[in-house]
């Protein structure tokens, strides 16, 4: 999806190839889905609608959507010349007519193609044509519901029919539209996912670590004698540089880089949770070595992996909102709510009036931040039961829908096995204030004591 901006609206446009066999409805598909008839013979064809705002995650701000259906006819191997749709494409329809046994059987070809040329777990969505046949002539229907049963649902297809004479366009618009909407908050959810997982794995390598030391300390015996072992060894001069010595070998053997506390690379150190952690040490106790003030090029990754505001605030003395304007301002509430300090998300959001999006609100569910998430959904715009009523307007804030909060109770429970998790409470209770309509953002001191 590309996005573009008319009057602080947002324009996505998506690209959707079509693959099928020579009559089998292609354009009867496209006129059909789009609302529109096809008056020409163009490929592509580009058609327009609109959506409420807060459709997309993404970008709340979307309101109308561009479509691109590029027809992919049958052509020879070796003469395919529409490499630049498959990959640039968001979704897939192969188109089946109904009444024509060699359009059934050539199925898995299309699929083939798919899959060699279009982007990895691209959605599909398979099309039925020429349903007024069958419905007028139940001897012209060859591709029974069941043969479509068995080819769609175990590969998790979607099907839609298209019944020319039925009435049912609007309905099957009204249904693509969604599935298009649906797949695109899924690749978004899915790519957030993976920013997140670093600091996912992070945190379990850590849980991992101290239940290991709980284990450890609990058998006073082998603690008692590792302590032994030790001081042998390091009270030993002689032992003490030979083991030290082998360290560079084995660094070699094992093709691990060794690098000084001084090591004076930004790029380096801010690039994962542990070397920041590093680097905290670096400027708590060894002073000689502190890094002067870094440039923005490095706020982003340092954000999303470091939690104190003190080490934030040396680096970066950001006190003034003019250098961190545009797009890319977007994005460092959001890395915050990666690490998970509160303290710093507050800093950039209120002093420096720094905006945050939903990939920050859903960063914090499953990170488990509930002190994050809290704030905000206290920060938003009020929550709206009916999108079409959702008024955009410039803001720092965002607008959580009901959708939203369902969406973040999923991941809730994903992330959290633990059915009583704060956050899983938090999030369900305010859906609860939302679709009883009640006061949105009210106490929930008998939820929380400690």
């Amino acid at each position: 999806m590309t996005t573009t901006f008319q009057d602080n609206i947002s324009v996505a446009k998506f690209t959707v190839v079509l693959f099928g066999d020579p009559k089998s409805g292609k354009t009867t598909t496209i006129n059909t889905l789009s609302g529109q008839a096809q008056t020409t013979t163009t490929n592509p064809s580009s058609y327009t609608f609109t959506t409420p705002p807060c459709t997309f995650y993404s970008d709340q701000n979307i309101s109308t959507v561009i479509l691109q259906f590029y027809k992919i006819e049958e052509q020879k191997y070796f003469e395919r010349k529409d490499y630049a749709y498959y990959r640039a494409s968001k979704l897939a329809i192969v188109v089946i007519d109904l009444t024509s046994q060699s359009s059934w059987d050539n199925r898995n070809r299309w699929l083939a193609e798919i899959e060699r040329y279009c982007a990895y777990e691209i959605k599909v969505v398979v099309v039925g044509t020429k349903g007024d046949l069958t419905i007028n002539n139940n001897n012209q229907r060859i591709v029974s519901q069941e043969m479509i049963d068995s080819f769609v649902d175990p590969l998790e297809f979607t099907y839609i029919e298209l019944i020319k004479d039925g009435g049912g366009g609007l309905d099957q618009r009204d249904q693509f539209q969604q599935i298009m909407i649906d797949a695109e908050n899924k690749r978004f959810i899915k790519q957030m996912i993976n920013t997140c997982q670093l600091t996912i794995n992070f945190k379990r390598n850590q849980i991992n670590n101290n239940n290991n030391n709980n284990s450890t300390n609990n058998n006073n015996n082998n603690n008692n004698n590792l302590t032994k072992i030790f001081y042998m060894v390091f009270n030993n001069k002689v032992l003490f540089k030979n083991i030290m010595g082998q360290v560079k070998e084995i660094h070699n053997i094992m093709r691990v880089k060794a690098y000084k506390l001084d090591y004076s690379q930004p790029h380096f150190w801010v690039s994962h949770p542990s070397l920041v952690n590093a680097l905290l040490y670096r400027h708590k106790y060894a002073k000689k070595y502190l890094l002067s003030p870094l440039t923005l090029q490095f706020l982003e990754p340092f954000l999303w992996n470091n939690s104190n505001f003190q080490l934030f605030h040396s680096l970066f003395p950001i006190s003034n909102k003019s250098i961190l304007d545009g797009d890319e301002s977007k994005k460092f509430v959001d890395a915050s709510c990666i690490s998970g300090s509160l303290e710093i998300v507050k800093y950039l959001f209120k002093k420096l009036n720094l905006p945050f999006t939903l990939k920050g609100f859903f960063s914090s569910i499953i990170l488990g931040y509930t002190d994050i998430t809290k704030y905000l959904v206290g920060q938003s715009q009020v929550l709206r039961k009916n999108h079409d009523q959702i008024q955009i307007t410039p803001s720092t804030k965002i607008i959580i829908t009901r959708d939203i909060l369902i969406e973040g109770i999923r991941l809730a429970k994903a992330y959290h096995s633990n059915r009583d998790s704060t956050i899983l409470v938090y999030l369900e209770h305010e859906l609860d204030n939302l679709e009883n309509g009640k006061p949105i953002l009210k106490k929930f001191t008998s939820l929380f004591k400690k």
